[in-house]
């Protein structure tokens, strides 16, 4: 088994860097075994290819961070450290090779050697080594400033020595450029927020509406304003004493709350009082007809019985239980009273012609009649003797009732006079003799 080392630590290091630069992981698989295949086994994509802002120096120090054989990383953090300021610079880490120790390449030396020829960068390099004084005639201090830290790649030339101090003053300007940028990024994260609250105020005013004043308007009108908001409407009903039949109660949600457009608004709409007044338009309906404006009044028929009567046509209403104007909870029942056509015979014997007439007119009877006369010399001359329909019988609407009314008999003719000689008085009585007719007289 392997001992453990920095260089372990430093390629979980370089996994993170990767991470921050190009927003994912170098290796990705669909579980964590394919990951870690991956690590063992395969190479990393370039950082520059998923973030065309990575510089092929920061290439460079991920690839040897990500290398696979620990011996090629960094061994220390320092090391590390250096690489990422020289990447700073423009400085490659050089590819990985063999035999060969770890050198820094200063990749912008062609730049800044531009028209000299491809041997200058190497004379300069031979005359600092050579003669002790940097590029342009300045001495190099025999005891440079050293910073603390180790140089795992410094050979002690005066070279890198000049290379020590130029990174420190350039460590100096990366650390002034980083702290400019991250002003200027909360800056710019200020506004950026500030927009997106405006943005997200302005898209929740633009996505969300308020409810209409729905109370007291018309059922029809209510839905017509719910559609107009861009809101949904449904209805329940109620019965209300207070607001009238067909007009809206409440609505939920109320009037002003703010709701997503497309929400659903519920308005109680009212069926008008609890109680019901029965109406007079029931009398002289038909059974059906009747039972059906006692359900649009929120009734329902009851028990049906049959009276006579002398106006009413047989089979239509003569009046309620409870009777109409009468006041009934909603859903109760109300029994109808029906004609059946027919009259109840009043008793008229007895009574004179005239009493007779006055209760055949009477409201409830209603019937025609036609008197009869006949002699009777035992009863009165007027007084009816005889109906033609018994006294408290059912006959149907319209009868003809016969009367017959006694009459007083014809008066008897005088007797004629007699030819015959009075009777004179005997004159023992003193009375007329009745003289008796002699056989074969006249």
């Amino acid at each position: 088994m392997r001992r453990w080392t920095p260089a372990a630590d430093l390629y979980s290091a370089g996994c993170l860097l990767f991470e921050l630069l190009t927003g994912r992981p170098p290796f990705i698989g669909d579980s964590p075994v394919s990951v870690a295949y991956q690590h063992v086994r395969e190479d990393p994509p370039s950082a520059s290819s998923l973030n065309p802002d990575v510089t092929p120096a920061l290439d460079s120090v991920l690839v040897r961070a990500l290398q696979k054989d620990r011996d090629h990383r960094f061994q220390d953090a320092l090391s590390f450290r250096r690489a990422l300021l020289d990447a700073a610079r423009g400085i490659a880490v050089p590819a990985v090779a063999a035999a060969a120790p770890t050198v820094a390449m200063d990749v912008t030396a062609p730049h800044r050697h531009a028209g000299r020829g491809a041997a200058a960068p190497f004379a300069a390099d031979l005359q600092t080594h050579s003669t002790g004084r940097a590029p342009g005639g300045h001495d190099l201090p025999d005891h440079p400033e050293d910073d603390g830290r180790l140089d795992v790649l410094s050979s002690g030339d005066p070279v890198d020595q000049h290379h020590d101090r130029r990174r420190r003053s350039s460590r100096t300007a990366w650390i002034t450029v980083f702290f400019v940028a991250v002003l200027l990024v909360l800056a710019g994260g200020y506004v950026v927020l500030n927009n997106v609250a405006d943005d997200r105020a302005s898209q929740e005013a633009a996505t969300t509406v308020s409810v209409p004043d729905l109370v007291g308007l018309t059922e029809a009108d209510a839905t017509d304003a719910i559609v107009d908001a861009g809101l949904v409407p449904s209805t329940d009903e109620e019965y209300n004493a207070s607001v009238d039949e067909g007009d809206v109660i409440e609505s939920d949600p109320a009037a002003g709350a703010s709701v997503d457009r497309e929400s659903r608004v519920n308005i109680t709409v009212s069926l008008g009082p609890a109680n019901v007044v029965l109406p007079d338009t029931l009398a002289g309906l038909t059974e059906a007809s009747a039972r059906d404006a006692l359900e649009v009044l929120g009734l329902r028929g009851g028990r049906i019985t049959e009276e006579t009567s002398a106006d009413v046509t047989d089979g239509r209403v003569i009046t309620t239980n409870p009777q109409a104007g009468q006041s009934v909870p909603v859903g109760s029942a109300v029994d109808l009273v029906l004609s059946n056509g027919k009259v109840t015979m009043p008793l008229l014997t007895d009574l004179t012609l005239e009493q007779a007439q006055a209760l055949l007119a009477d409201p409830a009877v209603k019937l025609p009649f036609a008197v009869r006369e006949v002699e009777n010399s035992v009863v009165a001359p007027g007084i009816v003797t005889a109906q033609s329909a018994p006294a408290r019988s059912e006959v149907d609407q319209g009868t003809e009732i016969v009367l017959t009314v006694a009459t007083a008999p014809p008066a008897e003719p005088a007797p004629a006079p007699s030819t015959t000689p009075a009777s004179r008085p005997t004159a023992t009585t003193g009375e007329p003799s009745d003289p008796r007719p002699t056989e074969g007289g006249d």
